[in-house]
């Protein structure tokens, strides 16, 4: 068909896409799959919110987000698509299946997935009784907007949608979703494919930054050594020039011909001095004796 021509040359990887992935919906509730007769009884035992989806509680099931009057479509649906994904080793994770995520292995990634009905929003239209209270000038209060079920179903794949080149398959004017169940199992081990590759650009770009970050590190501490170095270097010439201006002092002291009680304090002067030269070696003090000692009591 012109439709189908349409889809084959947007996306040539589909061109035999029926023939591989063909999907026959049975209405046969006898022959549906295990997991799909599971979550039917569940669904129908379950009650509706206030859009009228079906909602259950505390139990695995299928995600299925549709009302009362689409529950037996969407359960063959996805009976179908459950068949197909055992034939093709396609495993789907049992510890996702919940109402928030449904999840199928497809050569090794997990793929997420919804089947959903759309629901039209309306604003309200007040009912009988609300309009009689309104009339009564009693007060009405009442939701915003009005929710109708249209009976409209869609698949839309949730994992890497920006790498799928299509991930809603939803009822049209001239197709439903049985029509496209194909479409949408062909893409699957697309966007798997996909999704390894991306994968795999990432652990590259790791890799890369990895590389870098080492660099960087290395240069980073090769910096700190050379400065540590340059530091030690300065201080060690201004100690040994302090040093030096200490022992001309020094020398101009003993000059002046100091007497005798002042011969104790040359000796200990000259060795302050050589403490302080990085080149010579003095006798300690109770200065270096007691360096880094704590002296507070408590």
């Amino acid at each position: 068909s012109k439709i189908q021509n349409i889809l084959i040359v947007s996306f040539p990887h589909l061109k035999h896409h029926n023939k591989e992935y063909k999907v026959n919906v049975s209405e046969d509730r006898n022959l549906l799959h295990p997991l799909a007769k599971e979550s039917l009884r569940l669904y129908k035992k379950s009650k509706s919110g206030d859009r009228g989806v079906i909602f259950v509680l505390d139990e695995p099931h299928l995600d299925l987000r549709v009302t009362k009057g689409s529950l037996n479509r969407a359960t063959f649906i996805i009976s179908s698509l459950l068949f197909l994904f055992d034939e093709k080793g396609w495993t789907l994770n049992k510890e996702s299946i919940s109402s928030l995520e449904m999840k199928v292995m497809v050569n090794g990634e997990p793929i997420s997935f919804y089947i959903k009905e759309l629901i039209k929003r309306v604003d309200h239209v007040l009912t009988a009784r609300e309009t009689i209270q309104k009339a009564r000038g009693e007060f009405v209060w009442h939701d915003r907007y009005d929710h109708h079920p249209t009976g409209d179903l869609m698949i839309k794949i949730e994992t890497g949608v920006y790498l799928a080149n299509r991930h809603t398959f939803k009822d049209g004017k001239r197709k439903r979703v049985e029509d496209l169940l194909s479409l949408f199992c062909s893409e699957l081990p697309r966007l798997a494919g996909k999704i390894k590759e991306q994968r795999a650009r990432r652990e590259a770009e790791k890799a890369r930054y990895e590389v870098e970050r080492k660099k960087i590190l290395e240069l980073k501490a090769r910096r700190e050594v050379e400065i540590e170095k340059r530091q030690k270097l300065e201080d060690e010439c201004d100690k040994w020039m302090r040093a030096r201006i200490l022992r001309e002092y020094i020398n101009a002291m003993k000059g002046k011909g100091i007497k005798n009680e002042s011969k104790e304090w040359i000796v200990w002067a000259a060795n302050y001095a050589d403490l302080l030269d990085p080149t010579t070696e003095g006798d300690k003090t109770v200065v270096e004796e007691t360096d880094g000692m704590r002296f507070s009591l408590y």
